[in-house]
């Protein structure tokens, strides 16, 4: 209880100041990739309830280059693509591909 208060706290309090904010988690265990899997990731449950948006990145550990994939689990207010998309990582930054 305590630490859903103090973080519902902190992410209200810098709304208030509209501050863009990212923050990481640790969670538990793996990721699921599944778009249709929900419930507790986190270590604590509730951090993934207050905030707008849950990213979560994966790595496959293949050794190919397509082994690392990102996935919106979720962003509030619009819609966005549910399934993990493929992600390349290199020396200029990380390239996102959606294939419709």
């Amino acid at each position: 209880y305590e630490v859903r208060k103090e973080l519902f706290a902190l992410s209200a309090q810098l709304k208030k100041l509209k501050c863009v904010t990212l923050l990481t988690s640790e969670i538990v265990g793996e990721a699921s990739l599944d778009h249709h899997s929900s419930g507790m990731m986190s270590r604590f449950g509730v951090e993934e309830f207050i905030v707008d948006s849950v990213i979560t990145l994966h790595y496959l550990g293949l050794g190919g280059t397509d082994d690392r994939a990102i996935r919106v689990v979720k962003m509030r207010r619009t819609d966005h693509h549910k399934g993990p998309v493929p992600i390349k990582i290199g020396s200029k930054g990380i390239k996102i591909t959606i294939v419709k």
